[in-house]
């Protein structure tokens, strides 16, 4: 098996052992699943154009997978890490189909992240009441937020959104990521202590390929897990 496989295979593979504590879940995906995706031992191959906040260059990734309906994902997004200087947050779509407003919201901030304004998108689309959720008050609330909302409605309409949505979608199901939020920390692969003292701390499941070692965080975990988890991130 090379390398590329390996680095899907052994996230995957992680995903049958881990159990939720708190999330939206989906339909579970087959480990086989993880052959649909061609990629590489290579971050970049996975973050390719997805937001992100931190040091990117830093080796030591967070892949978000939310869903800006999820009230867990509501929840952990108040909580969870927001990149910092020695690792990254990386944001990927993963709108479950259950979720009624979740797709359009997703493609409001690919939209809003056109005109650079991802982050001032997403906090405001996690902060709108559930209870007010519609189609209208989704593009009201992005109307505050980007630069040009005539730019922001031409977008809604093209192609553009759903195919980023559906990026993120396909490697989440090569990863076999079964519902949200969930949190795939990658990091170099001679920091496999550093994932072990991770996975204690956020009580989650580590292993490692040739190429790095990640940890597989399924479901919210609360301000005092994250925060002693970051300590350790930005730790050189």
């Amino acid at each position: 098996m090379g390398n590329d496989m390996k680095y899907v295979a052994v996230i995957s593979s992680l995903f049958l052992l881990v159990l939720f504590v708190t999330g939206c879940t989906s339909q579970p995906q087959s480990a086989s699943s993880s052959s649909s995706l061609s990629s590489t031992a290579n971050l970049s191959t996975f973050i390719k154009d997805s937001p992100y906040r931190g040091n990117i260059s830093s080796g030591r990734v967070i892949f978000v997978f939310s869903d800006f309906q999820c009230p867990y994902c509501r929840k952990g997004f108040v909580t969870e890490p927001k990149g910092g200087k020695d690792y990254a947050v990386v944001f990927k779509n993963y709108p479950l189909p259950f979720h009624q407003f979740a797709k359009y919201m997703a493609m409001a901030a690919e939209c809003a992240a056109q005109q650079g304004v991802f982050w001032q998108a997403h906090d405001k689309l996690f902060t709108l009441p559930e209870e007010q959720l519609s189609t209208t008050a989704i593009d009201t609330a992005m109307e505050s937020t980007v630069k040009n909302y005539t730019a922001y409605k031409l977008c809604m309409e093209g192609q553009l959104p759903s195919s980023r949505i559906a990026e993120d979608e396909a490697l989440a199901r090569a990863w076999n990521v079964q519902g949200t939020p969930t949190y795939i920390i990658v990091l170099p692969s001679n920091k496999t202590a550093l994932a072990q003292k991770l996975a204690n701390i956020l009580q989650a499941k580590t292993s490692s390929n040739g190429n790095h070692a990640f940890v597989v965080v399924v479901g919210y975990r609360p301000t005092s897990m994250w925060e002693n988890a970051e300590a350790l991130l930005d730790t050189p």
